[in-house]
């Protein structure tokens, strides 16, 4: 399965519309944040953040927790078996994730 260099499937980048490959961007430190700023750094507000963006995309009622929803379903219409994507998700039993 293609990975976009970080063992995520590169259709779950498209699901997610991510414009630039992550081979194009520059390196943080191991330390970073992973929803940093554009260096890294934490983000004081996160929500604000996430609503900032939905806004500029034109989109409402989006919460940040749906794109794990989403991860998992698309997932699961890739083909990848329910144990798998239950693994993934970090889910404790498995009739978690079949209702996503």
């Amino acid at each position: 399965m293609p990975t976009a260099g970080t063992g995520w499937p590169e259709d779950l980048f498209r699901t997610f519309g991510i414009v630039y490959t992550f081979s194009e961007r520059k390196p943080h430190k191991p330390t970073a944040y992973v929803f940093g700023d554009k260096i890294g750094g934490q983000v004081k507000d996160p929500k604000k953040i996430w609503l900032k963006c939905c806004a500029a995309a034109g989109v409402s009622g989006l919460h940040f927790h749906d794109l794990r929803h989403e991860a998992g379903s698309r997932l699961m219409e890739r083909g990848w078996l329910l144990h798998h994507v239950s693994a993934l998700l970090g889910h404790a039993d498995i009739k978690t994730t079949d209702t996503t």
